[in-house]
């Protein structure tokens, strides 16, 4: 998982959004060659997301993708630090976490 991984769903977690709208979402354009350009790098990256768990595909006519929030935890993480003597508290911001058969799998902090 990198920046990239976080970004994409970061942006289907405010709404769900066709390979189209994705790409004009994170790369800031309208052109229609340089969306084109970043297809097949969403594709790619949607489809390894698919396989984690982590968005998910909706069919029809133009493929949706989602964020599917009721299979995951998302909400704030904090880490607690215990040496002993102090216990101190560092909050690490918005989080996401797939869970199999009461095992967690994957942990995603989706803010720097």
């Amino acid at each position: 998982m990198d920046e990239s991984d976080r970004d994409i769903i970061d942006a289907l977690l405010t709404r769900e959004q066709t390979v189209h709208e994705l790409s004009k979402t994170l790369f800031k354009t309208d052109d229609a060659w340089e969306l084109r350009k970043h297809y097949s790098f969403l594709r790619y990256r949607l489809g390894r997301l698919a396989e984690d768990g982590l968005v998910r595909r909706r069919g029809g006519r133009k493929a949706v993708y989602y964020v599917p929030l009721e299979d995951l935890m998302y909400g704030k993480a904090r880490l607690l630090v215990d040496n002993g003597s102090n216990v101190i508290e560092l909050e690490l911001g918005k989080v996401l976490v797939t869970e199999k058969d009461g095992e967690i799998q994957t942990v995603l902090l989706l803010q720097k």
